[in-house]
């Protein structure tokens, strides 16, 4: 759809679940899962809605893509074994084999404008309520860093970079209140950070 809310066409057909759209960095293709639980694979095809091509068959759950900003890599979270925890992979655009990035575990990577960072959601391990923490990496899964350092039962996650790398946004109910997430943004150097929505409403997955 135009941004504009005009032009709405559709991109794919049938009856599976299609989810987690994202756009290459070029405008030409969308990568998204098609699927759920332990059939969602991982799949790429024209904005036009033509050239459909299916990327991985592993019979496990493949989730929440993101385009390297050159275009040939897609990183991805999937649960390599059906009981198991999310890792993170990357695997070539035009089809190929997948490999872990560094043996990092977590969920919702993307790739940092620049191409050599991609932050990316985890929980905390041991924890029995729920608690999710950004973190950023190297691109090939070295000096891991946390970002949030949220108390028990808090959830920050779905991080997204602006456009000159400087920053993440990510949706979090750290306020601690009554009306559910907001949106944040936190410095990618210094972890600094600062609330930008305070709504009666839930705001989630944002997309700089």
């Amino acid at each position: 759809v135009r941004v504009s809310g005009r032009g709405l066409r559709r991109v794919t057909r049938g009856p599976a679940l299609d989810q987690w759209p994202t756009w290459s960095p070029d405008g030409s293709r969308l990568a998204f899962v098609r699927g759920k639980d332990a059939g969602a694979e991982l799949y790429v095809v024209g904005a036009g809605g033509k050239g459909l091509r299916r990327l991985t068959r592993n019979h496990v759950e493949d989730a929440t893509p993101s385009w390297s900003p050159d275009g040939r890599l897609i990183v991805f979270a999937s649960k390599r074994a059906r009981t198991g925890p999310f890792s993170l992979l990357v695997i070539p655009a035009a089809g190929g084999v997948a490999s872990r990035v560094g043996g990092v575990r977590g969920g919702e990577p993307a790739w940092s404008p620049d191409g050599t960072r991609i932050a990316f959601a985890r929980a905390a391990p041991g924890v029995t309520v729920e608690t999710t923490n950004v973190y950023v990496m190297n691109a090939d899964g070295s000096g891991v860093r946390q970002l949030t350092h949220e108390r028990r039962g808090t959830v920050s996650h779905h991080p997204s970079w602006s456009a000159d790398g400087k920053s993440i946004v990510f949706m979090s109910n750290r306020a601690g209140t009554s009306r559910g997430a907001s949106l944040w943004v936190v410095s990618a150097s210094t972890g600094g950070m600062r609330r930008l929505t305070t709504s009666v409403y839930e705001d989630v997955d944002p997309d700089w």
